[in-house]
Order: structure tokens, then sequence, then C-alpha cells
């Protein structure tokens, strides 16, 4: 690397006035593109290392959780992802249809939950039938229309919609009460959705499966499925904000669906799954329900409409192009920092295998060539791979061949080596002139190029702008230009420029040639001109710095002239000790430095600097510059404005240039301000302003009640000038109405079972929820302990969770949950429902009636809500009758009636002479309702 004072010596020597110059220019041959070739190896894979997982455009979701760690809110983070959009209430939880692309074939099955039914309507006709309870649907695609039947636990029966079980369709499918339903394929696994089922003929013999469903209830089963549930609550509201604007986005007027359930469109999974064994798997969890909750109804928007908000697992650390103002190209310094990613950076194996698919006609691979974007590290994604073969070529667009993206190189072949052109090689007054350029295949970033002359090596960068090497090359960019000018002792010399690899492969020499270096007029260079505060009484003045050389006075020390604004010339002589001059100019000694301070009033100057030419000639310029010398009104900047607990916290940092003294801040709420100083540490503020230390931050909270507020912030002034204002923002103290909501609703034995949690913004302490049962209630604390709630609202704790029971009859009910306001605010209702408390008239079902030997078998089962023992039926045949115990053992009746046991079957034969009969059935009751009746059918019993 070269020291500073080589490069400034490079950069000063332009400005010299030239006598002679001894010019040797080295043309090479045309750039052509270089190409990233990969013959195929003996092993038959390659080994690959890559970054990212997913097509990388829009948010990273592994980097979302890294920001999130780094205490970035939702916002915070949907603005980095998404810059350009805006935060946007839509108002309304939107209707969705998705095509659930697993159950696409020529039947679906469709179960409801234990003791649910299931309806069925046909959309042509408006007609609808209920399933019996328990019942499965079915619904086959025919060459007309749908054919529809009912499943039980013995048999299948057409269910008749209508007058017939043919229908046109589609079908429609829903729980009873708006209850979720179950899905089944063909082996008999499943998955529960919300909403309703939809069957859509897509051919003659064909049908597809969209879930009708609202959007909130969808996010339910989106996001624990795109994030992990154990993520950080930011991660997971920001993934829900983004998961909510797809969708709008991509949601269709026309059509039968508006997006999909796979990687595709979202990952939605629905509620919860089921093996064909029974084993449940829920899907839905707190923390991600938490996260949906507490974004309700919030997308980005975008030119008055919902931005295309795509997402991936991970971007590597540099995000792809999107074709939209808001899905831009850029590094990422969040993903590949988070705790458990696996995914930013990886390392795999590429079988050749693999790749020789591509082949035309099914060729053999004889070599892999391609091209980047040069985004990022390993130059960058994969744009395009060809695929040389011995039945021709082909070309894949992007390719990742089953990779986790397309961004991946190739690290057991031999690595490349740097290339480019030396164009210019002259001697100027003291000094030698090299113009080029270099590109390492390894990097799109600029690169060092050494240029070695009369036994001694300086280095260059390669980062000027060269469009005619960029139009070549365009993965690498067009930043890898250099034109420099080096001191060198005049005289005959041998200069050799070799651009320096940065990866695996090996330094490149892009040529040698023999010049002259002309000895001629001084040349130095300015380091530092800056304004200074006048601290301690001192003037504002100016300070200017450097070095001079004249060839002509050997080691000598040379005068030079200082220009203020046009003023009269301050003459300075250049005697300091430079050792580091005397190191970069052999030969010319080391007394060559000059200081100077020259008083100055406050305000903008312009500054030259000229050395002085012994004995005769023009003074040549080392330089000018524009300075500012510190003094009138401060400057500064408020980082952030937010809502707290108890009022309004700010901060931000000012510097007054009277002073490098902390000053202060007034921050006004609403008409009512307070001083806030300025005195934290700023690292960054100490280094953008020199000589004014670093005490210049600020951060405070202003009381204010909960609500909102305009906070406007003034830096105050110190000296002349005059107060300046950072500006104003609108932010909501916390405080107010609370949130909650209700998880669970159910009819338990005795009453109403509900839990949910709520959580109110004016205290931390656990509140109440008012429980009303058709139109009479009571409180119930939510004071249990629920970390999700306490991780989504933090400061609050956890104990905000409430469950309980609320007596009730058996019977349907009606149920309200209401959230009880504390301090400011007021109730929020929570929901109602209606659900059904067990007690009441027996429950039952027929499942067989047939003629036998001596009279009429009967089965079947019956379950009364007042009691969990075995209760009776009363058969009738012809008007005469007899109980029948149901007291069999029936696991699935147990299984549907959770608590009740499973003794509630019934099997008997009933004496009957041969002949035809009437048979009619009744569930006796046992406490609280009535007889119910399980119907009647007529049989032929034999002799």
């Amino acid at each position: 690397m070269s020291s500073p004072v080589q490069r400034l010596v490079a950069t000063v020597l332009t400005f010299v006035t030239m006598s002679t110059l001894a010019l040797v220019t080295v043309v090479a041959a045309p750039a052509q593109a270089a190409e990233e070739a990969y013959a195929v190896p003996s092993s038959g894979q390659w080994s690959v290392e890559g970054r990212g997982y997913g097509h990388g455009i829009g948010l990273s979701q592994w980097g979302a959780q890294a920001a999130a760690l780094q205490g970035q809110s939702a916002d915070q983070i949907l603005d980095y992802y998404y810059p350009q959009t805006a935060r946007f209430d839509i108002g309304q939880d939107y209707a969705l249809r998705v095509r659930l692309l697993r159950f696409a074939g020529t039947q679906l099955t469709v179960g409801p939950l234990p003791g649910a039914a299931v309806f069925v309507l046909d959309v042509s006709t408006g007609e609808r039938v209920a399933a019996p309870v328990d019942a499965r649907v079915q619904v086959t695609r025919t060459a007309t229309g749908f054919a529809l039947s009912a499943i039980g636990t013995s048999a299948s029966l057409p269910l008749v919609l209508g007058a017939t079980s043919q229908v046109v369709g589609p079908v429609e499918v829903t729980g009873g009460g708006g209850s979720q339903l179950w899905a089944f394929d063909a082996a008999g696994s499943g998955t529960r959705y919300a909403g309703a089922l939809r069957a859509l003929a897509t051919s003659s013999s064909s049908l597809e499966v969209v879930n009708n469903v609202p959007m909130e209830e969808y996010l339910r089963g989106v996001v624990p499925r795109e994030s992990p549930a154990w993520w950080a609550p930011a991660a997971l509201q920001a993934q829900a904000i983004a998961a909510r604007t797809y969708a709008l986005a991509v949601r269709q007027t026309a059509g039968s669906a508006d997006l999909c359930d796979s990687t595709l469109c979202q990952m939605y999974g629905g509620a919860a799954t089921v093996t064909a064994a029974g084993s449940v798997t829920e899907l839905y969890d707190p923390r991600t329900d938490v996260a949906v909750l507490a974004t309700a109804r919030i997308a980005r928007y975008f030119g008055g409409g919902p931005a295309l908000t795509q997402f991936s697992s991970s971007n590597g650390g540099y995000a792809k192009d999107g074709a939209r103002p808001y899905l831009v190209a850029h590094s990422d310094p969040y993903t590949g920092s988070a705790p458990g990613d696996t995914v930013s950076r990886w390392t795999n194996t590429l079988e050749v295998a693999r790749v020789e698919r591509a082949c035309p006609s099914g060729g053999q691979l004889q070599r892999l060539v391609l091209e980047r974007d040069g985004n990022g590290e390993l130059g960058g994604r994969v744009t395009s791979a060809r695929v040389e073969c011995t039945t021709g070529n082909a070309t894949i667009s992007s390719p990742a061949f089953g990779l986790l993206s397309n961004w991946w190189r190739i690290v057991d072949a031999a690595p490349p080596s740097p290339f480019g052109n030396l164009e210019v090689v002259k001697g100027t007054t003291g000094g030698i002139g090299v113009v080029g350029w270099a590109i390492d295949p390894d990097t799109t970033g600029p690169i060092d190029v050494s240029v070695a002359f009369s036994g001694q090596t300086r280095t260059v960068l390669a980062d000027r702008d060269r469009p005619d090497v960029g139009a070549v090359f365009p993965a690498s960019g067009s930043s890898h230009g250099f034109d420099a000018t080096l001191s060198a002792v005049p005289g005959a010399t041998r200069v050799c420029v070799t651009a320096i690899d940065v990866g695996g492969g090996s330094d490149t020499t892009l040529g040698c040639a023999d010049i002259q270096v002309p000895a001629g007029a001084p040349y130095g260079a300015v380091d530092f001109v800056g304004g200074q505060p006048g601290n301690a009484g001192e003037d504002t003045h100016l300070d200017v710095s450097g070095w001079a050389v004249d060839p002509d006075a050997g080691t000598g020390a040379v005068a030079v002239l200082v220009v203020t604004d046009k003023q009269e010339p301050i003459t300075v002589t250049a005697n300091g000790i430079r050792h580091d001059v005397e190191a970069a100019l052999p030969g010319v000694g080391a007394e060559h430095g000059f200081s100077a301070s020259i008083p100055a009033e406050p305000g903008t100057h312009r500054v030259c600097v000229l050395v002085v030419n012994e004995p005769a000639g023009p003074n040549p310029l080392l330089g000018c510059r524009s300075v500012v010398v510190p003094g009138g009104s401060p400057l500064g900047r408020v980082d952030a404005v937010t809502g707290a607990s108890g009022g309004v916290s700010v901060s931000g940092w000012v510097v007054d240039p009277d002073t490098s003294s902390s000053s202060y801040v007034w921050v006004d709420v609403d008409g009512r301000g307070q001083p806030v100083l300025a005195g934290l540490l700023r690292a960054d503020v100490g280094a953008a302003f020199p000589g004014y230390g670093d005490a210049h931050g600020f951060a405070g909270l202003v009381n204010a009640v909960p609500g909102a507020h305009r906070v406007c912030v003034t830096a105050v002034n110190v000296g002349t000038g005059g107060d300046v204002s950072l500006g104003c923002r609108s932010v909501v103290v916390p405080g107010g109405s609370p949130l909650g909501r209700v998880d669970a609703v159910t009819g338990a034995s005795g009453g109403v079972s509900v839990s949910g949690w709520v959580v109110d913004p004016d205290t931390s302490s656990s509140s109440y929820v008012w429980v009303d049962v058709d139109g009479r209630g009571q409180p119930v604390l939510a004071g249990l302990l629920r970390a999700d709630v306490g991780a989504a609202f933090p400061g609050y704790g956890d104990a905000h969770g409430f469950a309980g029971l609320v007596n009730a009859v058996p019977g349907a009910h009606r149920v309200c949950v209401t959230a009880v306001n504390v301090g400011t605010g007021g109730d929020v209702s929570l929901g109602c429902r209606s659900v059904v408390v067990p007690g009441g008239s027996p429950l039952g079902r027929v499942d067989a009636v047939t003629g036998a030997s001596g009279g009429v078998s009967v089965s079947g089962w019956v379950v009364d809500p007042d009691t969990s023992s075995s209760s009776y039926v009363w058969v009738d045949v012809d008007g005469r009758g007899q109980p029948v115990l149901a007291g069999l053992l029936r696991a699935d009746v147990g299984a549907a009636f959770p608590g009740y046991g499973d003794a509630h079957g019934f099997a008997g034969l009933v004496n009957a002479v041969p002949g035809a009969h009437r048979v009619c059935v009744t569930a006796v009751n046992v406490g609280t309702g009535g007889d119910v009746s399980l119907g009647c059918q007529s049989v032929v019993s034999s002799g």
C-alpha cells in the first residue's frame, strides 16, 4: 500500500506546470469480456459456496430478525427493505381466495370438527344442505358437474341437494356456526382451515380447491410458516405487514383465486394438520397471532396502492433488484448477523449430472460458463449459465441448479487472476505517469496496481470511472481505471506495472517500459486547510499545512505563498521536518514541511497555496480549497422522537460553531417546553466536526399525558447567529383504550369457558375483561402469565392472560367479551360468539335398522348431555316397543364428546313376526330437556 504522502505526491504533480516530457505509450489489444469457465471435474461434482436462500428481492427474513435483535422496529425494518413505501391503514379485513395446490385432483373430502356438521352449497343454484353430524362430505368431479356424498362411520350415502346428489357447481363447503373444517387427501391426512372450501372445475374430470378466508385469519396461517414463531416480535410484525401487503397487491377481481398456498405465492398452512393415524399438529402460534393482531389492517403503500412486498428467507447480504422503485439492489448489513442463520452463507456440492440435464438432446457436459451481476461477494449472483455439451450449447437464466439460490461460486476450481491493460507510461517533471485499467474476477470493487521503478514499489488504486471498460465487462462495473503520477528523481528508469490479485489467483504483470524522468519546476502538496473556532479568547482563524520541494534547490527549503480570498499573499517557509516526504522522495531530505495560522472572520473562504520557483519561473499552484471558519447559528439533527411511557422521548445532536462546549436544545410539546443538554458523547459527531469534541449528543424524556402530541425541537444558539429549528414531528404517547384478543369461547359443563389476553396502555398491572352471557355478565381478571403477550408489549410484563368459567344453563348462548378500560380511553369490545353449553335433550343417531330372523335388529348411539352414564333408546315396532340400553363401547362417540366416556352405543333385536314393519327409535331423555326422535324406517323381518 502507498503512504498518504505518496498518494498526495501523485495528486499534486498533476497540477505542476510541466516543462519537458519523456512519453512512452504501451498499447494493448482491445479488451474482450472475461469468461468464468469450469471444466467437468473427474469426481462428478463441484464444491460450491453460496449466499442467500430464495430470490433475494425485497425483505430478507433473516435480515429482519437481525435488525429486530438490534432494536429496529417493524416500521424501521420495512422502511429499510421497501424504501419509498409508506405505512397505511387499509381500514378493513379483506376476503381472500387461496388456491390449495395440494388438494387439486378429481375429488375433495371435507370433514367437520367433532360434534359439528358441514354445510354444502351449490353456488350455481343457491341450494344448501347440512350433512349429518360428524359426517364427512365427498365432492367428486363428473363429466356434468359434481357428485355429492356423505361418509359416516359405517357407510357412504348420496347427499341430496334439492332433488339430486348431482349438481352443476361450483360447490362450497362450510363448517356449522362458522367453525373450521378439515380437508383430507386420498391418503387420509388432512389440513384444517378457517372459512369456506370451494371446489371448482378445471376440466371435465378434475377440480381445484380454493379456501375463501378473511385476510387476518389467513395471515395466522402464513406468518408462522414464513418466519419461526420464536423470532423477535418486531421481525414477526414486519413479516405480518409484508405478507398482508403482498396478498393485497396480488388480490384479483376476476379468476378463481387470488393467490396460492406455496412458495410460488406465500406459504399458507391453515390452522392445523392431521396424519392418517389421527395425530393433530396445531399450526397457529400465539406469538405470531400477537404479531398479526398488533399490525391489524396495516400495509405498505406506494403510489396510492399496495406495494408488491416480495420477500425471501435470506438475500445473502445483498438485495436483488426487483424492477420497482422500492425493490432496489443494495448491500444489506443485517442479513447474516442473526444467531442461528445458516442460509445466508452456505456450502454445498453441485452434481455434474444435475447441470447436465440442461444439455440439448441428452448430451454430455463438457464445460460450464457463468456470468454474474457483480453485486456483492463472490462476484454476485449468477445471471446466466451456458452449458457447452457434445450435442450443442444451451443458456439458462438465473440458474440455481437445486441450490438454495442463484448466488453461488465453484470453489474447488483454479481461482481466476486479475487482468487489464497498461495504456500509457510517461516521464513528467519530477515523476512518472501511468494510465490503464485492471479487474479481478473475484470482486466488483477496485483493486491495487503496483508500480515498480528505481528500486522502489508504489501502489495505485484502480478506481477511476472507465465507461469503455464497463461496457466490455458489465458484470464488473466501470470503476477500474488508474491514472496517476508518482514522484521520482530525475533520470532514466524502468517502470513495471502489476495488477494485485485479491482472491486465490496470482498477480498479473500488465507491462514494463523504459522512460526518462526530467528535472524542472517545484512541486508539493497541501495536506490540510481548516477553519478553527475562537475558543479561550482566541480569534477565529484558518490553519494550513503541507510540504514543497524544488528540484533546483536540492535538499534546501523553499517558500510557499498562502493567498486567502485574493488578498495579499502570506509567505511561509517550508522547512519543517517531514520524514514521510524524505522517505517518499529519496535524496531530497526531510526539511520541506510548512504550516501556518491565518486570522479570518467566520464564514466561507477560498484558500490557494503556491510554491515559489527559484531562481526564476512561474510559481506552481499546489491547490485551492474552500473552507468554513466556524461562527454563527448552530447545526444539528433530531434522530428520533417517540412516544414513551410517561412522555415523549427525543434524541439527536447539536453543535454550535461558536463553541466546542456542549449546548442545549429546547423541546416543545404542544406549546410547552423545556431545555435538554446536548452533552452525551457522540463519536460520529466529533469525527464530522474536528476540534469540537464528542460531547454534543442529546437524549431525554419530556413529560406528556397519553395521546397525540406535536413535538418541535430547537437548537439554542450560543454567541453569533440565532436559534435554529430542527423540525417538528407528531407522536402518540402510549395510553388510552385497552388492546386484547379472545383466544377461545367454548361451552363446558356448567357454563361458558373463555380465554385470551388484554393489555391496557395506561398500566402495566393486570386489568379485567367483562364476560356477558345473554345480557348478564361478570368480571374476569386478566392476570395469568402470557410470555407471548409480554414479548409483544415490552415493559408491560406477562400477567395479562385470562381464562375462566362463567355459569350458564345448558343450551345455546351469545357470549360477548369486553376489555375494561383503566385510565384514559374507554372499554373495548373483543367480540361476540355463539356457543352451546352441554345439557338438555339427548343427541344420537341410528346407524342401522334391518330385518332379521325373528325380529328387527337396530344399532346406533345416544348421549344425554345431562349425564355421562349410559341411557336408553325406545324401539317401537308397529306401535309396540321396548327399551334398549345404550351401553356398548363406542370409542368414536367418546372422542366426539370428551368427558362423556365411550359407553353410549346400542344394538339389539326386537321381536317381530315375519313381514313388513315400521320401526321408530327414540332417545329417552335424562334430566332437563325431552325425548328426541332418531327417525323411523320400514323393514321386512323373516321367519
